[in-house]
């Protein structure tokens, strides 16, 4: 399955592809998986009220996002054994949470 994310419409551009089938309000397939929206297409859209789409992302951002996340695993893995020796009383363990939690936060 290709990298994709759902968008409201009104941040679609185009050049965007859709990474689904596009519904209609009674299931009839507006456009297509795969289909490349023009301007066009996305002002026809909001006359059918979509209010959000599932586009593909590009390979760039795909890697960038799987890059982030292997960092911030690694991140919280040094978290985890410098809190390790400590690790049961509570003001390490509360701590070593609020780190955790912050960077979490951070690459949201």
């Amino acid at each position: 399955m290709k990298p994709h994310h759902i968008i409201p419409l009104d941040s679609a551009t185009a050049g965007m592809t859709l990474s689904d089938n596009l519904s209609g309000s009674r299931g009839e397939v507006l456009l297509p998986a795969g289909a490349v929206l023009t301007a066009g297409m996305i002002a026809s859209l909001k006359r059918h009220q979509v209010n959000e789409i599932s586009v593909l992302k590009d390979v760039d951002q795909a890697e960038e996002e799987q890059n982030n996340r292997l960092k911030l695993e690694k991140s919280i893995e040094r978290v985890n054994t410098i809190f390790k020796a400590h690790e049961h009383e509570m003001l390490n363990l509360q701590l070593k949470n609020y780190v955790i939690h912050y960077l979490t936060s951070r690459t949201m």
